[in-house]
């Protein structure tokens, strides 16, 4: 287990030396604009939100699955890892969105830019108790502004980028996609390099550090986080996947098994 440990370790800070090298290039609110790099960028974002996570979530239970022998065992067994990971994840994500970012409260990178570009009142935003008061806020400034139809330096928002950040209401630190992206991340790359004793597809683990390096990208380039938020954010997702592996209950759905 700890060759493991230290082998996704390395694989993290790879991941974060490739974040900070990205913030050489002009990332922040690159894809906020209306041409093809928003929806590239909220397609990316999306894989770490409720569009990804699900799938992600599905599949590496599938592959969980794929470790026992009778179709009843992978069955069994690949509901009692969706279960556990859902609440894994689920609670991880639950304590980030309504204990950390409601201590600390800081704004999204977006409520600074409209606050400049648009005579947005951040303050009230942020005085709101609740994400369904700010987004019913943002969405009615949107509307009466008519943000769609003014230009920051000739170039105008995306209406989906729009969209996206009345749906984002809640406070900025630390990135929750990207602690989700993270967590998944280590997950499973510990469950490829435990399944995979052939070096011709144990390299696998790596895709999905790969991914989580792009989904914190994405967060910075649709103006929902700043670099701080996403480099705490895949710190916090990655140490907390090391701790739970670290307490062998991972090991406990892959162990005493032989592999197809």
């Amino acid at each position: 287990m700890l060759s493991k440990l230290k082998t996704l370790f390395l694989a993290y800070l790879v991941a974060l030396l490739i974040l900070g090298v990205t913030l050489l290039f002009p990332v922040a609110f690159s894809g906020v604009w209306n041409n093809g790099f928003a929806v590239f960028w909220l397609f990316i974002s999306d894989l770490g939100g409720v569009l990804g996570v699900p799938i992600i979530t599905l599949f590496f239970c599938l592959l969980i699955g794929y470790y026992y022998r009778g179709w009843r065992r992978k069955l069994l067994n690949s509901m009692i890892s969706l279960i556990f990971f859902s609440v894994l994840l689920g609670g991880c994500a639950k304590t980030n969105e309504s204990i950390i970012k409601e201590y600390i409260q800081k704004p999204r990178p977006f409520s600074l830019l409209l606050e400049r570009e648009f005579d947005f009142n951040k303050t009230l935003y942020y005085e709101l108790e609740t994400k369904e008061e700010r987004s019913t806020y943002l969405g009615n400034f949107t509307i009466t502004s008519k943000i769609e139809e003014k230009s920051i330096g000739q170039r105008f928002l995306h209406p989906k980028v729009i969209k996206h950040w009345v749906h984002e209401s809640g406070f900025s630190f630390p990135s929750g996609h990207t602690v989700n992206a993270f967590a998944m991340a280590t997950l499973l790359g510990y469950i490829i390099l435990y399944i995979f004793v052939d070096y011709r597809r144990k390299w696998m683990f790596v895709l999905p550090f790969l991914w989580a390096v792009m989904v914190a990208i994405s967060r910075v380039a649709v103006g929902a986080h700043d670099w701080v938020d996403v480099a705490t954010g895949s710190l916090l997702g990655t140490l907390f996947s090391l701790a739970i592996i670290r307490t062998g209950v991972l090991d406990l759905l892959l162990t005493s098994k032989k592999p197809n």
